[in-house]
């Protein structure tokens, strides 16, 4: 109850409608952990509740109890498994005109196909698995103006996320109030400065001098952004005193003429003199740079110009948007809505993060899952509830316990019979996997990418052994076999290697551990105790010893892809940017940078002997010390 407690007070402590949604999951959870209706840390944790219903999840795992495709009685769901609502969701399914944003909505369209393609039976017993929960989860999709495309490309953001990020940004004030003083304050002083040098006592001038002074009030009531011409000790401010004192006292004025000859030759000297082409080309350079929209402006115009595509999905072509040169992070700031093949988003540095792949990266696996469905009505189907699934919150679960799996959704095992993988999910495999260490090298790959890629190496027939990263303060002192299993991998794939003598790794000793044995090799490393250490940081370095033995997935990725070959042309460069990262200013804590340490070590160790000594003498890398650590 503790983390829940403490998430609860920190959503408290902050603002704005996000706080106010994380306030109410976290008093759910409280509130469910109270009174045992939620079982924290089971694959069910909700009572009377198949695991394949989608829960809304909150930080961490916690489940609120929440169902986020929930519905108020039977009637609808009742209504589309009938035979009129049946035939409605089939012509739904066969125009592409609808969208699954929880798996659950997929149901009734999956019954509905298998139907009409003579397969009664698997549709009368997925009716019979989900018709208990008619009266709690829906199991239909909402009608959709437009087809999904089914081409392989994916979207960062949609354009209505961009949309709105770029209506949100507003001109800022400094540049306005720059603006304002070349357009509005700078013509009125040269005019101003002008008049004081030619003062006289004929009348005409008193009449210009006026006009001056008027005019300048009535724009003052009109334009107050800047304030520096109103501050006495300004320029324009005794300029503008020097005018009213020739109006009303020529000898007074005559007097403090040489004053303000003096003042205007020093502005001079920076700008030229009044009158002459010097400064008029400096005001000229100044308005060319002050006509120039703001940054807001252009904002805004670009979001008008995305407001004329679909919003909920990425924009194919945004060739009209950027028609006109914008400022660069503008530019970028709309290419995250670009829906591209995996390789121009990562070529072109779209996605931002290894962790942004793990969320483009479902969408295309469903694609290529795809490719051998013989029917487009239901490859699309599934690949909108493959997608949907990836999409879920992992729950946190105890006891080693799994996640559930796509194919204990009743309606998707039963079309596995038609779901044959196409001949791209491999290549697919082999091009995020290569793509985002080159574009992330100094990145543990996340967990939910870790996910994405055991499924789609799955798919693909490739043995792959991943295992995700552990939380220290919820680690309960055991790993599951996968970690002896992918250590196994690391000796087959490391031995001898610098990785191995960096670390100091005896891998003959660990290949063919068993999960115990893994596990005593991992605390036998991390040292005794320390006294005054917390169980969080004694796990963390337990956790650590585990994925310095395993190389934390990079071994498993070589091993079964081949990536030493396909990326041994950016090694160096990869290296490199583990190196930076480590040692500068960019590392937010000793952990982060231990894991870009390691995995620098761990791409050196494919470079021949030669260029492992050049990149320690061109970095000052230390590579025959001991190794760096992150937890203490």
């Amino acid at each position: 109850m503790g983390y829940p407690w403490s998430q609860l007070l920190k959503a408290l402590d902050s603002a704005g409608p996000q706080a106010e949604e994380r306030v109410r999951q976290w008093r759910a959870v409280i509130a469910g952990m109270a009174d045992g209706s939620l079982r924290i840390g089971s694959r069910t944790p909700v009572a009377a509740t198949p695991a394949w219903v989608t829960l809304e999840v909150a930080h961490g795992g916690f489940a609120t109890g929440r169902f986020l495709a929930a519905v108020d009685g039977p009637a609808e769901n009742l209504k589309h498994a009938g035979a009129a609502g049946r035939a409605e969701l089939l012509a739904r399914v066969r125009a592409g005109t609808y969208r699954v944003a929880v798996p659950e909505l997929g149901a009734l369209p999956v019954v509905a196909w298998l139907e009409a393609n003579g397969e009664t039976e698997r549709a009368a017993q997925v009716l019979g698995e989900i018709l208990p929960y008619f009266d709690r989860v829906r199991f239909f999709p909402a009608e959709h103006p437009r087809p999904l495309a089914s081409a392989p490309v994916a979207a960062h953001r949609t354009v209505g996320e961009v949309r709105a990020a770029l209506a949100k940004r507003r001109p800022q004030p400094h540049l306005a109030r720059e603006r304002e003083a070349v357009l509005v304050w700078a013509p009125l002083f040269d005019a101003t400065a002008a008049l004081c040098l030619g003062l006289s006592r004929e009348p005409p001038w008193r009449v210009r001098a006026q006009a001056l002074l008027d005019e300048y009030a009535s724009k003052r009531r009109s334009h107050r952004l800047c304030a520096k011409p109103d501050k006495p000790k300004e320029n324009f401010h005794r300029l503008r005193q020097f005018l009213a004192l020739g109006i009303a006292d020529y000898a007074a004025a005559h007097a403090q003429l040489p004053g303000i000859e003096r003042l205007l030759a020093r502005s001079a000297a920076k700008r030229g003199d009044v009158g002459t082409p010097e400064l008029a080309a400096h005001r000229a350079a100044q308005r060319r740079g002050a006509d120039m929209p703001l940054h807001g402006e252009i904002a805004a115009g670009l979001a008008a110009k995305l407001a004329e595509l679909p919003a909920d999905e990425g924009a194919a072509d945004l060739g009209a948007v950027l028609a006109e040169p914008v400022p660069a992070h503008l530019a970028r700031k709309v290419s995250s809505c670009l829906a591209a093949p995996l390789a121009v988003l990562l070529g072109r540095r779209i996605l931002p993060s290894s962790e942004a792949l793990a969320k483009v990266l479902p969408h295309l696996t469903a694609v290529a899952s795809t490719r051998g469905v013989a029917d487009p009505a239901l490859a699309g189907l599934y690949a909108q509830i493959y997608a949907a699934f990836r999409r879920r919150r992992s729950l946190l679960l105890t006891d080693l316990a799994k996640q559930v799996a796509l194919e204990e959704l009743p309606w998707v095992a039963a079309l596995a019979p038609w779901v044959v993988p196409g001949d791209g999910v491999r290549s697919l495999l082999v091009e995020a996997c290569a793509g985002v260490l080159a574009a992330f090298p100094q990145t543990p790959l996340p967990n939910k990418l870790v996910k994405e890629l055991r499924t789609l190496a799955k798919a693909a027939g490739v043995r792959l052994v991943l295992t995700e990263e552990l939380a220290a303060d919820i680690f309960t002192g055991d790993f599951s076999p996968l970690f002896a299993e992918a250590a196994g991998v690391a000796a087959a794939t490391m031995g001898g290697s610098l990785y191995a003598r960096y670390y100091g790794i005896d891998y003959a000793r660990v290949a063919g551990l068993g999960a115990g044995a893994f596990c005593a090799l991992c605390e036998e490393r991390a040292g005794p105790v320390r006294t005054g250490s917390t169980a969080t940081a004694r796990n963390g370095r337990v956790i650590e010893q585990a994925q310095i033995l395993t190389t934390l997935n990079l071994a498993p990725l070589f091993a079964a892809l081949g990536l030493a070959e396909r990326l041994q042309g950016e090694l160096p460069a990869m290296a490199r940017r583990c190196f930076r990262w480590a040692r500068g200013g960019r590392r937010r804590d000793r952990r982060q940078a231990a894991a870009a340490w390691r995995q620098m070590v761990f791409f050196l160790s494919f470079l021949p002997a030669d260029a492992v000594a050049a990149f320690a003498a061109e970095t000052g890398a230390v590579l025959d010390g001991p190794p760096f650590l992150g937890w203490f």
